[in-house]
This record gives structure tokens, sequence and C-alpha cells, in this order.
């Protein structure tokens, strides 16, 4: 399968912050976009799949990867609403133009709504996996993932990911594929220093609406997931088998199925899916787009 981790990283100034990104290839543009813990790195094998004959641009979040940090605001610092504004920020500076696929994976999965509800003209289509939609309900996640997220809830939890990198060490078991210590090395990289450089992996875990949860971000994934439902845009759902928080059998796929035109595409893995199955990941959605640029094709060729 393609393998590749040598890539060059660029540069770009947002509001008044630099953020770096993956570019590689021409052609329309597929945006990859990284949830918790991560940065462009977790698509190193999944890319080549693609860049051939598309503009592949791989963003480090605000906060993730080489990207800068903000600067210390206690809890709430790194909130949804300012991943969005970033990143909408850093695709305008990039120009990425219309005819845009979202690729995303985590929260970076509902960034990748988000957007595509903004600018749904723009968009050509989404490719998710693991995204964070309805229901929240605490049955519907593993015991483990339960445990782990109440944790976090507490003044003790969140000073544990602070001073320990408690979420990030906690996703290396959560993996079917072994990952090489350098693979491991990258991943931990952004969150060496303790204390608010760990803030994103706190954040994030934070914002989800479990159980009873009256909030803001619960109203925003429960809107996302009836605009999916409503949209004709193209959609990929990257299927993890067994799957973490959209797990095999779990009422997640439930509500990912009343999505209109969309194709699912099977992947080996548990949450992680782009390292624990790459050729899976990046396989499917190359033979997506393939399918999807065909159908245009052919409906440009029709006589009007």
């Amino acid at each position: 399968m393609p393998r590749r981790s040598n890539y060059l990283k660029k540069s770009a100034s947002v509001g008044g912050r630099t953020m770096t990104y993956i570019e590689e290839g021409q052609g329309t543009p597929v945006v990859f976009i990284h949830g918790d813990i991560m940065s462009a790195f977790l698509w190193h094998n999944v890319i080549p799949y693609v860049a051939e004959n598309h503009r592949v641009i791989a963003v480090d979040l605000i906060g993730a990867g080489d990207s800068d940090k903000l600067p210390p605001g206690g809890e709430g610092t790194y909130s949804f609403g300012t991943h969005a504004h970033y990143l909408g920020e850093l695709l305008d500076t990039l120009a990425v133009g219309d005819g845009v696929v979202l690729v995303g994976h985590d929260w970076g999965s509902n960034l990748a709504f988000d957007w595509a509800m903004k600018h749904p003209q723009r968009v050509r289509g989404i490719a998710f996996g693991e995204a964070l939609l309805p229901p929240f309900d605490w049955s519907d996640w593993p015991a483990m993932v339960q445990d782990g997220f109440k944790h976090l809830r507490t003044p003790e939890g969140g000073q544990d990911v602070l001073d320990n990198n408690f979420f990030v060490n906690a996703a290396r078991p959560n993996m079917l594929r072994v990952l090489a210590p350098e693979e491991w090395d990258e991943i931990v990289r952004p969150y060496a220093n303790p204390g608010e450089d760990r803030r994103p992996t706190l954040d994030w875990p934070r914002s989800v609406p479990f159980g009873d949860d009256d909030t803001e971000m619960r109203r925003v994934l429960e809107q996302q997931a009836h605009w999916l439902a409503s949209t004709s845009i193209p959609k990929l759902h990257l299927a993890g088998t067994p799957g973490g928080i959209e797990m095999v059998g779990g009422r997640r796929r439930d509500t990912i199925s009343t999505f209109p035109n969309l194709t699912v595409a099977e992947v080996q893995g548990l949450h992680w899916t782009p390292l624990d199955d790459p050729h899976g990941f990046g396989a499917g959605l190359a033979a997506w787009l393939k399918t999807a640029e065909a159908a245009e094709l052919e409906d440009a060729s029709r006589p009007g």
C-alpha cells in the first residue's frame, strides 16, 4: 500500500496566528480535517491514495500539529466555535474555491459538517468517520469510554490531562494496529509540554454532550445531523469495524443511515481508523471520489 511520512508542511497567517498544513497535488480540492489529539499526520498514509489527481490539503487545527497554540485562557479556549473560525479563515486564505470535498475524522468530521452547512454550494462531497452525532445517552458509549469521559469531567481528570497527558496516552491502547515508535512520537510531539499546551486535548472531550447535558454544543451537533439527513450532497461514511464511537450495532449508525446520497465503505479499526486501516480508508475514499467524478461527467455530457 502507498506509504509516505516525509511531507513538507506549509504555513499561513490566520488571525495573527500561524497555521500549518500539508498541500499535495492539483485538481479538485480535498480537505482533510483531523479531530482530537491528532494533526495532519493522521492522514500520512491516506493522502497518497488521492493526491495524484486532486489538490490535497491536510490541516493542523489551531493548537495542534505545528500550528500555533492560543494564549492561555483556561477551559473553553479551544471551543468548537474557535476551531471552526480558524479553519474557515485558513481555507479562505488558501483559496480552496468551489467543488470542495471535505474529509473528516472524529471532531474533524463535525468541523467538515459545519463548513459544509455554511457553504453548501461550494461542497462537492463529504467523507467522514467516527463523527460526534446523536444520540448522546451514556448507554450509547462503550463502558471503557464512559469511565474515561466521566474522569475527564472532574477537576482531577482535567489536571490529569494537563499534567500527565492522560487523554493522548489513552489513545494508544485503543488502536488495532501497533504503531511504529516514530509514528507515536509524532502524535505526542505537539503535547510534550505539560500545562496549557495540552488544553486542546481537554476541551474537545469536555465538549461532548453526554446524557441530559443541555448545551449549545448538543444543539449544534443535533442540527448537523438534521441537516445531513436533508441535504443531497454526496456523502461517504468510512465505517470502522468494530468502530469506536460509531461502533457496529450502535444507534449512531442508525442516525447515519438516514442520510441521503450516502455510500458506506467498511474499514478495519476502532476509533482511529485512518491509522488502523489507512489502506481501507484511502482505497474507499479514492473509489468513492472516482465514482462521484464519473457520475458528474456523465451528467455534464447529457444534452440539456
